[in-house]
């Protein structure tokens, strides 16, 4: 029958294939179908068809069933968080306006298609059904992903995963473009950039955004690609599942993955981040990350039983030696702590971090908004650090130390180091200068030399804005200064 035709027990393909041209979820197709033969059943007179838009028969589709999950919705959630996150306890409630809203489940069951289901003598049409006509459909997407992916083709693969447990297997083994990923978390939805090089402004990401829309869109907006998905109160947890496909290739080569949180007027849930740490804890391998920037938030510093970074976590997921640089950030939270009266219960704890393999091996780390605790005992076996400040303690800090890079070279850099001053009262009565330190032409731009234990001679190479130190290689040419 043609796709005008009204939707009943018998012409329901064309209702399927439709949902299935417009990446309707497998969940919601079977949904909508029973509800669209059940009005169609009531009302004679107005018939809904395959072409009829999905928000004239939505009005009474739960979207809870969007999702499924063999889990209890409000399993292994974030400590204190339900999905209202209600203020139980009347000395939180000041909290209410700032914390963030609506963690989701981490069980990683969810990220399971849907298993078989067996027969409903209400559906009209069952589900197993809508399965079968799925699966056909994309059976010549599973043919086209044998070849090159591209990637527009990445959205598709995500939807085709879903359909089944042998086509999530089939699509798991798809090699995929990848080599940058970017997640934006907001309140409301969750963007996702994919790259197929680091170049950001010179390739032509895959743009998805996650979030509870009326209908899914393709658009191209200054050569970006932008698929908006249907989905449902839990978007958040599709775009986690999506995110973990993305990184679950034993063959995946990683470049650059950036995870960050958007601008708000309250801090932004997380929960996301442990559901992909969860689902990579399946996995039998770690993934190759060469570079990673995580945004750190400080929720978990004001409000009580919150967990909000997931660094360490991340790190462990990753595979030791692969992970060479670490760019940290913070989220802003000026705003919305301004003028109130939250007190900070605890600082950010990095011992954890410090601890794993992955940082041991790495060889830089970025940090200019002084998130990271300048523990240089951490710090010293770094190629590269690049903070916002440093000043006299650093310094005598870092005399303490050979660096491991010493050799070619150990490099600090920072916005500023404004007083001279604190380059004499580190370093006098350790080494020499090459400028007399109580001349007026001790500046920036001197050298400093140490010895150390074994007879080597550490060269201090010491600007504004940055200094290095690596083994001196000559003798230096001109008169030395205590």
């Amino acid at each position: 029958m043609s796709d005008d035709s009204p939707v009943t027990e018998k012409n329901y393909e064309p209702f399927i294939k439709k949902r299935f041209e417009e990446r309707v979820s497998l969940e919601l197709t079977h949904t909508y179908l029973c509800r669209a033969i059940q009005k169609n059943q009531r009302n004679p007179g107005k018939q809904i068809t395959a072409l009829t838009p999905l928000n004239a028969i939505q009005d009474d589709v739960d979207d809870s069933e969007a999702v499924t999950s063999s889990s209890n919705p409000d399993d292994d959630m974030e400590p204190c968080a339900k999905r209202s996150r209600a203020s139980e306890n009347p000395e939180n409630e000041k909290f209410d306006s700032i914390k963030s809203k609506d963690p989701i489940s981490c069980d990683p069951k969810i990220y399971d298609p849907p298993g078989p289901k067996s027969n409903i003598d209400s559906d009209p049409v069952q589900f197993e059904t809508v399965r079968d006509v799925f699966e056909t459909q994309a059976a010549p997407l599973m043919d086209r992903f044998q070849d090159s992916v591209k990637l527009q083709d990445i959205p598709d693969i995500l939807f085709c995963r879903r359909i089944s447990k042998k086509f999530c297997e089939k699509m798991e083994k798809v090699e995929l473009p990848t080599r940058r990923l970017t997640v934006s978390i907001s309140t409301d939805f969750v963007i996702v950039k994919i790259y197929n090089t680091t170049e950001e402004f010179e390739s032509e990401p895959m743009e998805i955004r996650y979030q509870k829309i009326e209908k899914r869109r393709f658009d191209r907006i200054c050569r970006l690609e932008l698929y908006e998905y249907v989905t449902s109160e839990d978007y958040k947890t599709i775009a986690a599942c999506d995110i973990f496909f993305l990184l679950q290739q034993p063959d995946l080569e990683l470049q650059i993955f950036d995870i960050h949180m958007l601008h708000d007027d309250q801090y932004i849930d997380i929960s996301l981040q442990k559901l992909i740490l969860n689902l990579l804890g399946r996995l039998e391998h770690k993934i190759h990350v060469e570079q990673f920037e995580y945004m750190y938030s400080r929720e978990e510093l004001y409000v009580p039983n919150t967990v909000s970074n997931y660094l360490a976590q991340f790190l462990r997921a990753f595979q030791a030696g692969t992970l060479k640089k670490i760019d940290v950030s913070v989220w802003d939270d000026k705003e919305i702590l301004k003028g109130r009266m939250y007190e900070q219960i605890k600082e950010l704890n990095f011992k954890e971090v410090f601890a794993t393999e992955q940082w041991k091996e790495m060889e830089q780390l970025d940090d200019l908004e002084g998130v990271v605790p300048k523990d240089w005992d951490n710090l010293i076996h770094l190629k590269i650090v690049n903070v916002n400040t440093v000043d006299e303690n650093d310094l005598k800090c870092i005399l303490n130390h050979i660096p491991k890079h010493a050799d070619p070279f150990f490099q600090v850099t920072y916005e500023k180091l404004k007083d001279i001053a604190f380059v004499k009262a580190a370093f006098r009565e350790h080494g020499k200068f090459d400028v007399d330190p109580d001349s007026t032409e001790f500046g920036f731009g001197l050298k400093f030399y140490r010895e150390v234990e074994d007879g080597r001679v550490l060269v201090y190479k010491l600007n504004s804005m940055d200094f290095s130190i690596c083994f001196q290689k000559e003798k230096p040419d001109c008169q030395l200064f205590e």
